[in-house]
């Protein structure tokens, strides 16, 4: 929440890293939006542009190129489906098909002879300087743009002039970054934390949906794959370039499970010997354009000179969805041109899942991305339940879906009893906004936790609000020794059993938690303190301080 003096966004201290304060009203000289925006854009656009880079790639051979990047995310996806501790490199994820799609454009007669070792997945120092220069250079830059950092005057060694940018500068991290990143840590997971992000993941979240291998409608995908779609979801919209790759528009008629079929064509089309190379080795198979063009008519029938425009890439076709990767090149001794069709397939069986919320199903079922939302919503119970479970599993005394009478309940998700204090806690689970890595998906998140827990809606929204949760908290604080309330005792929500109100609880203090798989970018609100999931995991768990981030002052 902005400086409640000035504005300002407030920022993350570097000195006390669990507090913010507002660099305006501290006397530090932040650097206005519109110059920072000038600043950058000729810093990328003339100064350091993606034309200067493509030197370094052209060096190579396009072939050899294409195919070493594709091996490389091929790789990833594959460390990523058969290694439970492996996070997904959202970095890499995004990137390394932009790099391809890039590629595709520069012409063929600009690229040199030198080849890359594909026998490894593992890029050389070139490719890994041209990766970071998006990851690491132009990431930040756009991050600045985008309001998660705010940019503060160095007043030594301040020069004003445009080449100077990155020292003229001290970053920031605003709260709308401080949002994100903890949104990012926990639908995508820490690395170093990633043990306690799979209990999460996999206790914390899950849910009684379908069991993958039964699903046959798409909801039931929502449901089965809900946690891998919303992460996968999150990565694609890490970025603007990265969105722009994996942002496709498929054809009306095109279901999840077309594209799953068509993609087991494909595999049926490899041997079996090359199929276990490609598993063991993440290797890109090789296909014959008239191969997949017979698996695409058996699947989508006369739809498929449509549908293939939004699977395979090519230097005629740059907006497909980067499933399959057409390229032209020559071969020693033959004087016809060579054509084939390359199928990264662990990439491939990942995009199935990321593509789900932009399919509109033909089905009766709404889009992937409403199915998705009212999964997020229907599953929040089971996910209390799930809490609950990890509560008393630490000894905490904790009741379930409290509430005062039937007729006024004034419900709490769980109510925790600790020593010497008393947590209300409610439960907020949705799906990611697209734009989460712009202010405008920040913006989205403040304005539903604004909704459904103080019931404050914009004017020009026609959402009703809900709650408001402070309100439903007084009551109970309003409660004396001896009075009732009943509570949930097991998954049966219709088994509940009467509890009292113990004449130690009315003296105890009072916290007001909110727990979701994401939070908005204030820290608290009328009381209310906001969790990830993960971060309130950490903070039971090992009493975990630094995720209690306060405000200063001014």
């Amino acid at each position: 929440m902005p400086c409640s003096d000035c504005g300002s966004l407030l920022c993350l201290s570097k000195t006390n890293l669990n507090s913010l304060f507002c660099p305006e009203c501290t006397g530090y000289r932040v650097e206005s939006k519109p110059v920072l925006d000038a600043k950058i854009n000729w810093y990328l656009k003339d100064f350091l542009t993606e034309r200067k880079l493509d030197r370094l790639l052209t060096e190579y051979s396009k072939q050899s190129l294409t195919y070493k990047l594709l091996h490389r995310v091929n790789y990833i996806s594959n460390q990523f489906f058969s290694q439970a501790e492996t996070s997904l490199p959202a970095d890499e994820f995004g990137y390394v098909a932009y790099l391809i799609k890039r590629i595709y454009e520069i012409d063929d007669s600009e690229f040199g002879n030198k080849t890359l070792r594909q026998d490894s997945p593992e890029l050389d120092e070139t490719l890994t300087t041209v990766q970071k220069y998006y990851t690491e250079f132009v990431s930040r830059l756009e991050r600045v743009q985008n309001q998660f950092t705010v940019c503060i005057r160095n007043s030594e060694e301040f020069t004003g002039r445009m080449q100077d940018l990155l020292m003229d500068y001290d970053g920031y991290l605003s709260e709308y970054g401080l949002c994100n990143d903890r949104c990012t840590n926990s639908v995508g997971g820490v690395e170093d934390r990633y043990e306690d992000f799979s209990y999460v993941y996999d206790k914390i979240r899950q849910t009684d949906g379908v069991e993958p291998g039964s699903v046959e409608t798409p909801r039931g995908f929502a449901d089965a794959w809900y946690p891998v779609i919303q992460q996968l979801r999150f990565l694609a919209g890490s970025d603007d370039r990265v969105g722009m790759t994996y942002k496709t528009r498929f054809p009306e008629g095109v279901t999840v499970f077309d594209i799953r079929e068509f993609l087991n064509k494909l595999d049926a089309q490899v041997p079996i010997e090359h199929m276990a190379h490609a598993q063991y080795n993440s290797a890109v198979i090789p296909l014959r354009p008239r191969v997949v063009n017979k698996c695409g008519w058996e699947v989508f029938g006369k739809q498929w000179s449509e549908v293939k425009d939004y699977v395979v890439v090519s230097e005629d076709n740059l907006e497909a969805h980067p499933f399959l990767f057409e390229m032209t090149f020559d071969l020693p001794h033959r004087t016809i041109p060579t054509t084939n069709v390359y199928y990264p397939r662990h990439y491939a069986q990942l995009l199935k899942f990321q593509v789900f919320p932009l399919l509109q199903n033909n089905t009766d079922e709404p889009n992937g991305h409403t199915l998705l939302s009212n999964v997020a919503g229907d599953n929040g119970t089971i996910r209390e339940r799930n809490l609950y479970e990890f509560l008393t599993e630490q000894g905490i005394d904790c009741y379930h879906s409290a509430e005062i009478t039937s007729k006024d309940p004034n419900e709490i998700d769980l109510l925790c009893v600790l020593e010497n204090r008393i947590i209300f806690i409610e439960v907020k689970y949705r799906f990611p906004p697209l734009q989460i890595n712009e202010a405008d998906g920040i913006t989205e998140l403040n304005q539903y936790f604004n909704r459904v827990i103080f019931n404050e809606v914009p004017p020009d929204s026609n959402r009703e609000g809900k709650g408001p949760f402070p309100e439903k908290v007084r009551s109970w604080r309003e409660l004396e020794a001896g009075d009732t309330f009943t509570s949930q005792v097991s998954r049966d929500d219709t088994d509940r059993d009467k509890q009292t109100i113990s004449d130690d609880w009315t003296d105890m203090d009072v916290e007001i938690f909110v727990v979701s798989n994401v939070v908005p970018s204030f820290i608290t609100k009328r009381d209310v303190r906001f969790f990830t999931d993960f971060e309130f995991y950490q903070y039971i768990k090992y009493n975990d301080d630094s995720v209690l981030y306060s405000v200063q002052e001014n």
